[in-house]
């Protein structure tokens, strides 16, 4: 009987874990609130690209923040979305 209930137990606790773990909504510990804060999931479309000209803004200003850091990769993953957006103003016009 003991090995029973422990199965049950067992079988239990695998069934409903997944539920319970998807049914929670997202926090984040906040340490200068010392609070967990709720972080709602954006509705789709909310973060559109925006204009070339944003693009290219944003990306020049991000790459020139990462130059001569050890993140390199970052300015050069920067400087081909600011070109690919540059090509994109270009097709516009």
């Amino acid at each position: 009987m003991k090995r029973f209930t422990t199965l049950l137990a067992a079988a239990a606790f695998t069934l409903l874990v997944p539920t319970v773990a998807g049914a929670q909504a997202p926090y984040v510990y906040r340490p200068e609130l010392r609070a967990w804060v709720f972080v709602p999931k954006p509705a789709p479309g909310v973060f559109d690209a925006g204009t070339p000209a944003e693009n290219i803004a944003r990306h020049e200003a991000m790459a020139n923040g990462y130059r001569g850091t050890r993140m390199a990769q970052a300015a050069m993953h920067c400087d081909r979305m600011a070109k690919e957006a540059r090509e994109a103003l270009r097709r516009q016009f």
